[in-house]
């Protein structure tokens, strides 16, 4: 609410609700209330009744607007639903109708990986400007496929998706070969120049073996790029706010299927007994999921 109504833009000097709501043109009862809400979840600052948003917050908050507008779509998404459904009015919406309401948080999520995460890494950069073949492990619609082939057209793309509707989306609108299931296996024929997998190791039924089998996938000189979230108490990444809007997402998502939580060095073994070496680990602009760049 605070980034839809403007609130902490707002607060970047400090002041009462009651200049707050004036400002604002709010009613001052609920301004209050959202402002020590607000200072609850650590998100402003409060001396003498004035309030204001930490100087550190600021440039999160502005970058985290597409994942914050996204989540509040996604979960007025599904109260409606499953207001629907419990009156007899609709069945529960199929998964891709879910995910395709992330579109814009996935695609800057994308736009990050593709275009700040390969230029930090210039031997992956090469690598994916030299063409090969790529897959996406969890490709979901396929916005990532997309985003792939625009820096890298001439990738010879793959993905693999557990959902089916997902992934005939996928097929359509990228033209790339899409598989469905959950491990790759040996499905693909022949091995990959580079492998991604991006918040997809939380509903995955065995991630030991899902990372084992890109390890044997991964040519030499090849690179997997991970991203997973990390459970860590002293996430310096994240808000308590921001953590719990994220297990919301994933479980209105994942449902029954959201199994795994990793602290940054339970991941780190991971992809050790599955043979990669961490070649880099970069940080998000808005606190998300880090990157960690691999090797064999």
């Amino acid at each position: 609410m605070g980034q839809s109504l403007g609130l902490f833009d707002a607060l970047q000097s400090p002041k009462t609700p009651d200049t707050l709501a004036q400002e604002r043109g709010l009613e001052p009862r609920y301004t209050e209330l959202w402002c020590e809400s607000a200072r609850s979840y650590g998100m402003l600052d409060e001396q003498d009744g004035h309030y204001q948003t930490p100087h550190q917050y600021s440039d999160w908050l502005h970058d985290s607007r597409g994942f914050t507008y996204t989540h509040l779509h996604l979960s007025r998404r599904a109260n409606e639903t499953l207001e629907a459904v419990f009156g007899g009015r609709a069945l529960p919406e199929p998964q891709i109708s879910l995910r395709l309401l992330l579109q814009e948080n996935l695609q800057a999520n994308y736009r990050w990986l593709f275009q700040e995460v390969t230029s930090a890494v210039p031997a992956l950069e090469q690598k994916l400007i030299q063409a090969g073949r790529a897959l996406e492990i969890g490709c979901g619609a396929g916005f990532g496929l997309s985003y792939l082939r625009s820096y890298y057209p001439n990738l010879e793309l793959f993905g693999l998706e557990d959902d089916y509707e997902c992934a005939q989306e996928a097929e359509r609108t990228t033209k790339a070969v899409i598989h469905v299931g959950e491990f790759p296996g040996t499905r693909f024929g022949r091995g990959f120049d580079f492998i991604v997998c991006f918040r997809t190791l939380s509903a995955i039924s065995d991630p030991g073996k899902l990372l084992a089998e890109c390890a044997e996938l991964l040519e030499s000189g090849g690179f997997f790029l991970l991203g997973s979230e990390t459970s860590d108490e002293n996430e310096h990444r994240k808000s308590l706010a921001r953590v719990q809007g994220e297990r919301l997402a994933y479980n209105i998502l994942a449902g029954d299927h959201l199994k795994n939580s990793f602290t940054e060095k339970e991941l780190r073994d991971l992809l050790t007994r599955a043979g990669f070496k961490i070649q880099a680990e970069i940080d998000a602009p808005d606190w998300a999921t880090p990157a960690l760049v691999c090797t064999i």
